[in-house]
């Protein structure tokens, strides 16, 4: 059973998420309402997949978690009522269903997900800082 880690702001929608998700044979965790909830699971949880809202309540969005599952190889999609344009140029090839989406898609592309090969995060040379001491 895949875990899946679900970030929505919105109580009915996450509530919905939760549920639709455990009946088709996830493991949720969360869901998370907000960015330093959804850190918080991460860290603590073992996560084969998640479903980002993009925007959370007042400014904060999900940005800076999607770049920490990319970093950490961990397959994700974004759950999103807004056009592509909103998303910050490097995130927009990755996978995004759009509000109100069907229960039965939302399961079958998060599986799909969970169950590909993911390659490991891309890591450019290491920089040697020792010659700038302070």
């Amino acid at each position: 059973m895949p875990s899946v880690l679900v970030v929505e702001d919105d109580y009915l929608l996450a509530d919905e998420l939760d549920r639709t998700l455990t009946e088709r044979g996830f493991h949720v965790i969360g869901p998370a309402s907000n960015l330093g909830t959804a850190r918080y699971l991460l860290a603590d949880n073992r996560i084969d997949v998640a479903c980002l809202d993009v925007r959370l309540a007042g400014e904060e969005t999900s940005m800076p978690l999607a770049q920490s599952l990319a970093a950490l190889g961990i397959p994700f999609l974004f759950l999103t009522g807004y056009p592509v344009a909103y998303l910050p140029l490097a995130m927009r090839d990755r996978p995004k269903l759009e509000k109100p989406v069907d229960p039965q898609i939302l399961a079958d592309r998060l599986a799909a997900l969970a169950q590909a090969e993911v390659r490991a995060p891309v890591r450019g040379p290491d920089i040697h800082y020792d010659r700038f001491r302070t």
